[in-house]
C-alpha cells in the first residue's frame, strides 16, 4: 500500500483516500496510526524506510525494527519483508537460516509471496 502520487508533488493517503496531501502530511498521517499500533502502516512505514520513499533518508536498520513490530501484531507480510532482508544482508547479517525462519512465519500468517519464497527454498 503505497500513497498514490497526484501530480506536484502532492499524494492520495494511502488510508483515507484523501487527495493532495504533500510528503510531510503523509508522514505525519504515518506516525500518528504507527504511534496507534496499526501494523499495515508500521509495515508500510518500514518500506518507506528501506527505499528512502517520501522524504525519508534510506534507514534498513529502521526499516527492519518496524518490520518486526509491525510482524509481533499480525502483518504477515512484514515478516515477508524481514525475510527478505536478511536473504539480501539489508541492515543485518546476510542470514538464510533467518530469512527462511521469517518466511515460515509470513506464509503462516498467510503471506502467499512468502510460500512463494519458501518454495524457491526447496
Amino acid at each position: 500500500m503505497h500513497a498514490i502520487q497526484a501530480g506536484d508533488n502532492r499524494y492520495v493517503c494511502p488510508f483515507c483516500r484523501s487527495p493532495g496531501i504533500t510528503q510531510e502530511e503523509y508522514i505525519k498521517r504515518m506516525k500518528k496510526r504507527v504511534e496507534g499500533d496499526d501494523a499495515v502502516a508500521i509495515d508500510q512505514l518500514g518500506c518507506d524506510y528501506r527505499d528512502g520513499d517520501m522524504g525519508l533518508r534510506q534507514d534498513y536498520d529502521k526499516a527492519n525494527e518496524l518490520w518486526l513490530r509491525a510482524g509481533e501484531l499480525g502483518q504477515a507480510t512484514a515478516y515477508t519483508n524481514l525475510g527478505v532482508a536478511y536473504a539480501k544482508g539489508e541492515g543485518v547479517e546476510k542470514n538464510m537460516k533467518k530469512a527462511k525462519y521469517y518466511f515460515e512465519l509470513a506464509a503462516m500468517g498467510g503471506d502467499v509471496n512468502a510460500r512463494y519464497k519458501l518454495g524457491m527454498f526447496e
